[in-house]
């Protein structure tokens, strides 16, 4: 994901078609620095000729790095001064 570490943030979409069956799929992720992720995606017909998906992401992470050249803990702001 380019640009996932930049300051302003970043916007990943990913389209994914509806389909003619119900389907549903999730995603869990924990991580280094308090990295923590759960998503969710579902879909199918609403009638012969419509169908829809909908999908939400949470995600949330402490941004403390650590430091071995200033032997401290820092945000990711500080360790880039």
């Amino acid at each position: 994901r380019y640009g996932a570490n930049a300051l302003a943030g970043l916007v990943y979409l990913t389209s994914v078609a509806p389909t003619r069956e119900f389907d549903i799929r999730t995603r869990v992720s924990v991580g280094s620095d308090g990295l923590r992720s759960a998503a969710v995606a579902f879909g199918g017909p609403l009638s012969e000729r419509v169908a829809y998906r909908l999908a939400g992401q949470v995600f949330s992470q402490d941004g403390f790095r650590s430091t071995a050249f200033l032997d401290r803990d820092a945000t990711s702001a500080s360790v880039q001064r």
